[in-house]
């Protein structure tokens, strides 16, 4: 069957880098048995049966360029946008991530972008919890992979479970990926994939050495991670809160939240989801949403100088209701510590004889600091009063 092509004056002369006329450009295809007809802007060209090789413009252009005579054709440098390369903001985060966990210890996994929702259930999530709007895949891999998953959590631990079979059991892993969360279903749009980050730590933190014993590892080692990987992506600002997340231990797990925004959580798995994946011991997951942490705006750093005067500290022992937590109370004392304070930490929590019931013993080491001159007693002294007036109205009290 005879095929036509439709093409432009323009387009040719474009891709050739000439100004040949239409006149010309007609007369040449014609005399190549082409037989040209005008189509609004364009030309129809019905291309002979014996030439199977022309089926587009640029076929076309070749055949003009051809006869035209390539030595009539004067060179040209063709207009090009020039741009400097380099990485979405997305993808140089994911690559920040991914180095600073490596560099503190942590294996990277890949993993399918699949899941079953058994490992959901096996979570215990709550009945209506969003993670189960999963969409489905019209031709799976396998049984074992039938949706498209919404978290990082139980492939992370099967990639533990598998080590563990192949006797590896001392684990810290990480995977930096993206969840894929359905606007609605069945699917009418492109779903949005949010980038995650999830890591899985347990067993011993050191090999046998002769030296030192072997340590397992625990809470502080998890939350030294998203605590180092948070200060070198240079978020600042956050507030640490329990966590709520029905697969974490109550009590040993926590959420990092700037401005209501959930940023990272860590902590203990349940022991109920450690031994519904068949989990032994303690382990430790964290997960960072990477997304939450792209839409914040970093601060910009401010280098200043340091006093040349000397700083004072004081002691505050603080008598507190349990329900009271030690983030409240370090918050009342940054806002009440005025200009001098310098930092606050706690190095001391007591429960037992001589305090009662319902109250906990709380001690804050406060650094005071000027840049205009050394601090004396007094200036300190109505700054702490400032202090406690503001932990009285938390029924807290000094010890």
């Amino acid at each position: 069957e005879q095929r036509t092509v439709t093409f432009t004056v323009d387009s040719v002369n474009d891709y050739l880098g000439t100004s040949i006329d239409k006149d010309r450009m007609v007369s040449i295809l014609t005399n190549l048995e082409f037989v040209i007809t005008q189509n609004g802007d364009a030309l129809d060209a019905l291309v002979p049966t014996w030439r199977d090789d022309v089926t587009g413009m640029p076929d076309i252009a070749e055949e003009v360029a051809r006869i035209y005579g390539y030595d009539n054709i004067v060179p040209t440098i063709p207009h090009a946008v020039l741009s400097s390369g380099g990485m979405t903001p997305k993808k140089a985060l994911t690559k920040q991530v991914t180095h600073y966990l490596a560099s503190v210890g942590l294996s990277q996994i890949i993993t399918f972008s699949f899941m079953h929702k058994d490992g959901l259930s096996n979570m215990m999530l709550p009945e209506g919890d969003s993670r189960y709007t999963a969409i489905p895949i019209l031709n799976p891999i396998s049984e074992e992979f039938p949706y498209m998953r919404t978290t990082l959590v139980p492939a992370v631990i099967e990639a533990a479970l598998r080590n563990m079979a192949q006797q590896n059991k001392d684990l810290w892993l990480f995977e930096t990926a993206n969840v894929y969360e359905p606007k609605a279903l069945p699917l009418v749009e492109v779903p949005h994939e949010r980038p995650m980050a999830c890591g899985i730590m347990m067993g011993k933190t050191t090999k046998p050495a002769w030296n030192e014993p072997q340590r397992e590892t625990d809470f502080y080692d998890v939350k030294g991670v998203v605590d180092g990987l948070l200060s070198n992506l240079g978020v600042v600002g956050y507030t640490i809160t329990p966590c709520g997340e029905s697969y974490y231990h109550p009590g040993v797990s926590a959420n990092y939240t700037i401005n209501g925004v959930t940023i990272a959580n860590f902590g203990e798995l349940h022991p109920q989801v450690s031994k519904n994946f068949d989990l032994p011991g303690k382990v430790y997951m964290f997960e960072i949403d990477l997304e939450a942490i792209l839409d914040l705006t970093m601060p910009e750093f401010k280098y200043q100088p340091f006093s040349k005067f000397p700083g004072t500290s004081r002691d505050l022992a603080i008598v507190a209701p349990v329900i009271v937590t030690s983030g409240e109370i370090m918050e009342l004392i940054n806002e009440h510590g005025g200009e001098y304070l310098h930092s606050v930490s706690i190095f001391d929590v007591y429960e037992g004889e001589h305090i009662e019931a319902g109250y906990r013993s709380l001690a804050y080491n406060l650094q005071f600091r000027s840049m205009e001159g050394t601090l004396n007693d007094e200036e300190i002294d109505g700054i702490i009063q400032n202090i406690i007036s503001a932990l009285n109205d938390k029924n807290c009290k000094l010890r």
